[in-house]
C-alpha cells in the first residue's frame, strides 16, 4: 500500500466519514467513480476481493449493481444515483446483501475538492443500521479508498 493517510470519523451510531487526498485531478477521480471498467479495477472492500459491475447507469435516477467476490462467496450492492455534479459530487443510495435485510437503503455521498492537481475526497456513508454496520462499512470503504489511491496513482505515474 501507499503512504496513504485516510482520516476516518464516526458520525453517531449510523454514519462514518472518510477523507483523503488523491494524487490526481478531480476530473480523473470523478471518472474513476463513474466508468464501469474503472470502478471494477479499484472498488473492492477487501484486498482479496474483486468487483464486477453488473449495471451502471450514471445519471440521477439511474441504477447500479455491483458484485464482490471473495473465494466462493459473493455479496452484492445495488443503488440509485441521487445527485451528480461532475467533478464535485456523487450521491447514491446503498443497499447491500451485507446489510442483513435493512428496511431502507443507506446513503453515500462522495465530495471532491480540487487542490492544485490533486483532489480532496470526502466520503460520507449515512443512515446505516447500527454501530456494527457502521464499523463493517468503515472497514470496507477504507479498503476501497486504498484501491482508489493505488489506481489513480498508477494512472498519473509518468510513462517511461
Amino acid at each position: 500500500m501507499n503512504n496513504l493517510d485516510i482520516a476516518a470519523k464516526q458520525l453517531g451510531d449510523t454514519g462514518v466519514q472518510l477523507r483523503c487526498i488523491l494524487n490526481a485531478p478531480a476530473e480523473r477521480v470523478y471518472r474513476a467513480w463513474t466508468t464501469p471498467v474503472e470502478v471494477a479495477r479499484w472498488f473492492a472492500p477487501a484486498s482479496d476481493s474483486t468487483c464486477v459491475v453488473d449495471e451502471m447507469d450514471v445519471r440521477v435516477g439511474g441504477k447500479f449493481a455491483l458484485s464482490f467476490h471473495v473465494g466462493d462467496a459473493t455479496s452484492t450492492v445495488t443503488g440509485e444515483y441521487l445527485s451528480l455534479n461532475p467533478y464535485t459530487l456523487i450521491k447514491f443510495s446503498w443497499n447491500g446483501s451485507c446489510t442483513n435485510g435493512a428496511v431502507r437503503p443507506s446513503e453515500v455521498t462522495v465530495m471532491l475538492v480540487k487542490l492544485d492537481g490533486k483532489t480532496e475526497l470526502t466520503l460520507t456513508h449515512a443512515l446505516l443500521e447500527n454501530v456494527e454496520s457502521r464499523e463493517r462499512h468503515a472497514q470496507g470503504w477504507l479498503a476501497c479508498l486504498h484501491g482508489l489511491v493505488e489506481f489513480t496513482s498508477e494512472l498519473m505515474a509518468p510513462v517511461g
